[in-house]
């Protein structure tokens, strides 16, 4: 067994787990459904291989705070479970990383119809890693099935060291210093009374639709400004809390990747990291200034991303909101759809699972050309009619800025 201490990331996931949301908030799973005659040899050995090529899968912790401390064990074969249960029961139950930081859990839907449900600890995980696992375990499974090899490539490494206390990390910490000092946060208004709980266990949903041709248009506007799709959408957010605010100088969250290596393209591991991009424009600002703002402000902080604003060195307001309060995300890649052996494989989103974020957008790319998306939101603080027409105006705010990006964001 190897034994190295946590990385920044993880105690400050641990932090959060232990003051704001819970247990049941560490859970990142990867779900998929699998429809056609199943080989459960074949998915038990995808598994069992997918447990061996990634030690993340193996790594147990001990400890508290800085004393926090991961045991990487050797491979074993990873247990299946048939669940008698739904998949949100299967969420509901509570990861212990001190024991083993994933669950395995397939779930039964009907004739040739089932779940795969992989329910990681986030300690060991993230978005891109979700992703990494579900297309390398429907190879390994198509690979078993026919005999052939699934030429994957060498899972990637994650770091032994960790950058907290270098140079470096104390340039990143003068960067949001200057950059993010005395910001106020996108502060929405509370729509029913706040019950206090000890730990959220759910949160509601609201979808909402970007078509191809709006899409288009939206790519056409950032072609012109130079920038990619990410800053026109996060311009759009930022436009619609503005009008929902009053406010002009407004910071988002949104988690970055974190992967500037090409040795962690492919590894499974907590590397993401949290970081507030702050717009502040004029009260006259069209929807061009704050698509300009947004590039310059992605672009500081992609260089300076490796440090979460959690531990950065910035005062807020006093009575500002919490950092994780609201989250704008964009999914890097569709959701996964493939055949595997008799199979079909279809990647899809957890419903109503617990959260560390009071309001967060998700974007995902369709592979049609689309967006699909999603609001998610605290259900002990906003009305779902609230969150409807909330993400009812992000599409309509979209359809007019792509139309005109003149026009004033009020």
């Amino acid at each position: 067994m190897i034994e190295r201490p946590a990385t920044a990331g993880q105690r400050l996931l641990w932090l959060m787990s232990r003051y704001r949301g819970g247990a049941a908030s560490m859970s990142a799973p990867a779900l998929c459904r699998l429809s056609g005659p199943l080989d459960e040899v074949a998915l038990r050995g995808a598994l069992d291989e997918l447990t061996r090529r990634h030690e993340s899968l193996r790594t147990t912790f001990s400890g508290a705070g800085r004393r926090l401390t991961q045991h990487v064990h050797e491979p074993r074969p990873m247990p299946l479970r048939h669940a008698s249960g739904t998949v949100a029961e299967e969420l509901a139950e509570p990861l212990d990383p001190a024991t083993w930081p994933v669950r395995a859990s397939l779930v039964a839907a009907g004739p040739d119809a089932h779940v795969l449900c992989l329910n990681v600890h986030h300690f060991v995980t993230d978005g891109w890693s979700t992703g990494i696992l579900l297309r390398e375990w429907a190879a390994l499974y198509d690979a078993i099935v026919s005999g052939a090899d699934a030429d994957l490539p060498a899972p990637g490494r994650v770091p032994d060291t960790d950058p907290e206390g270098t140079p470096q990390w104390r340039t990143h910490a003068d960067y949001w210093k200057s950059t993010l000092d005395g910001v106020r946060l996108g502060e929405l208004p509370v729509h029913i009374e706040r019950v206090d709980h000890d730990e959220r266990t759910t949160s509601g949903s609201v979808p909402l639709r970007l078509a191809p041709d709006l899409i288009d248009a939206l790519t056409a506007v950032g072609i012109r400004e130079r920038v990619t799709l990410f800053p026109v959408l996060l311009a759009v957010f930022y436009a619609m809390l503005a009008r929902r605010t009053g406010q002009r100088d407004v910071a988002v969250a949104t988690l970055f990747a974190n992967r500037t290596r090409a040795s962690e393209l492919t590894a499974v591991g907590f590397f993401a990291t949290m970081v507030l991009l702050r717009m502040a424009l004029p009260a006259d600002a069209t929807f061009a200034d704050a698509l300009r703002a947004s590039r310059a402000s992605v672009l500081g902080a992609l260089a300076h991303q490796a440090m979460p604003v959690q531990m950065a060195p910035v005062s807020l307001p006093a009575g500002s909101a919490r950092v994780e309060d609201l989250l704008f995300q964009v999914l890097p890649r569709p959701l996964l759809t493939r055949r595997a052996g008799d199979l079909l494989v279809r990647q899809f989103l957890a419903e109503n699972l617990a959260s560390r974020f009071d309001l967060e957008l998700i974007l995902i790319p369709d592979g049609a050309g689309g967006f699909d998306g999603q609001v998610a939101y605290a259900t002990d603080r906003f009305d779902p009619a609230w969150v409807a027409d909330l993400a009812d105006e992000y599409v309509t705010l979209a359809t007019r800025f792509a139309a005109d990006p003149a026009t004033p964001l009020s």
